[in-house]
């Protein structure tokens, strides 16, 4: 108990239990209807992408489709406010 505490305190999440048969398990809180949190500001994703621009002859084609893909995905979830 003192562990999931811990990772409670920690990391600011929730920690709900149930019972699976006769074992106890623990899993976090999902938050339904919450917006994601971006790990990109708009000018992080405009750099990325000029460099991608950059490299793209030495990417190949596979990783330069994953690359794209990735970030226009990040893209998407993009508001309009900037960090």
């Amino acid at each position: 108990m003192r562990l999931i505490e811990d990772i409670q305190l920690s990391y600011g999440v929730e920690v709900e239990d149930f019972f699976k048969g006769k074992k106890k398990c623990y899993r976090l809180k999902q938050v339904v209807g919450t917006e994601p949190i971006l790990q990109f500001s708009q000018n992080e994703l405009t750099t990325l992408q000029m460099c991608m621009s950059f490299t793209e002859h030495l990417l190949g084609d596979e990783l330069f489709t994953e690359a794209t893909e990735a970030l226009e995905k990040n893209q998407l979830l993009l508001t309009g406010k900037q960090r």
